[in-house]
């Protein structure tokens, strides 16, 4: 384990509000507390067998702030590898505090990390490059999405751009039936066209994009 010594800091376990009570405390938690041994309490009572409840507990709250439904990720195919995960775009929409859950499952992995615990969920590749601020290759885009691959690929081999009338947006589908919107990739994208000059920088942007 990773307690260094420090005295336990407990967590109270409300199953009714498993997922929400649980955030509310470790986000409350000091550094040295995250890495401290952590004691948890159900009904006011200690549990006993306190690593095994552990290990319960990380389970049941990682598989609620990854499941699909609940807006904050996706799950992506990913050939012979299962399903893995990949932030939903629109967390925001429905979670208006979307950040604070992100910043808590990296507190989850984090605590997960120093006690050697196994995590069932796998991210796609790109998001791990996101942790350790890694740059993105057009290689993570085919593993999300390849159309977007082959089109990126292709306008290498492009011979006249003005032709393409290609600016510097993406039309994105609004969820809910919220129909369509156009998302300029770079301040100013929609005046700006895609020319021979400035097309790796337009593949970065829309890499970024489908990404991040």
């Amino acid at each position: 384990g990773g307690g260094g010594g420090n005295a336990p800091v407990r967590i109270d376990v409300e199953i009714g509000s498993l997922l929400e009570g649980s955030l509310d405390q470790v986000m409350k938690m000091s550094r040295s507390e995250v890495r401290s041994e952590w004691e948890f309490t159900l009904g006011g009572e200690v549990a006993s067998d306190g690593d095994k409840f552990a290990g319960e507990w990380f389970g049941l709250v990682m598989n609620r702030v990854c499941d699909a439904n609940y807006g904050l990720w996706r799950n992506e195919a990913r050939g012979g590898e299962g399903m893995c995960l990949h932030i939903d775009p629109w967390s925001g929409t429905l979670h208006p505090d979307h950040l604070s859950y992100f910043h808590f499952m990296g507190r989850l992995m984090g605590k997960a990390l120093l006690e050697d615990r196994q995590v069932s969920h796998r991210m796609m590749p790109h998001m791990y490059k996101c942790l350790v601020g890694a740059d993105f290759s057009t290689h993570d885009v085919k593993a999300l999405d390849p159309r977007y691959h082959r089109l990126i690929q292709e306008l290498d081999r492009v011979p006249d751009f003005d032709s393409l009338c290609l600016n510097f947006t993406i039309t994105e589908e609004v969820p809910f039936g919220g129909g369509t919107r156009e998302v300029e990739l770079v301040p100013g994208g929609a005046e700006k066209m895609v020319t021979r000059e400035n097309l790796t920088e337009y593949k970065d942007a829309l890499t970024n994009y489908l990404l991040v």
